[in-house]
């Protein structure tokens, strides 16, 4: 997660570091986890390859009244073509729309 080195003077603040790289590398696990349900070539990805290639896909969100209705995925950027199906099938039940499409 780029937070291998912690030089922060006080110790509070590199605590604070440590716990949001933690966080980060879970979030990152629960979402292979999740994404890796539909997509089997997520579930080979390591950490490092999910962040850098399958996390980092251009799109756009639309918000209503404070909740996610659609996604849309740059459809020639290629992880979008990894990523897409996936989300649609994990975000099915909460109604969101995912698009692959020219942003």
């Amino acid at each position: 997660m780029g937070l291998s080195k912690r030089n922060k003077k006080k110790f509070t603040a590199q605590q604070i570091l440590v716990l949001l790289g933690s966080l980060a590398h879970n979030v990152t696990i629960w979402a292979r986890h999740w994404l890796a349900q539909t997509s089997h070539k997520l579930r080979e990805l390591g950490i490092l390859r999910l962040v850098r290639d399958a996390f980092q896909s251009r799109g756009c969100i639309v918000w209503r009244r404070g909740q996610i209705r659609e996604i849309t995925l740059d459809k020639k950027d290629p992880p979008a073509g990894l990523v897409g199906p996936a989300l649609k099938a994990l975000l099915r039940p909460a109604n969101v729309a995912i698009n692959l499409g020219e942003i």
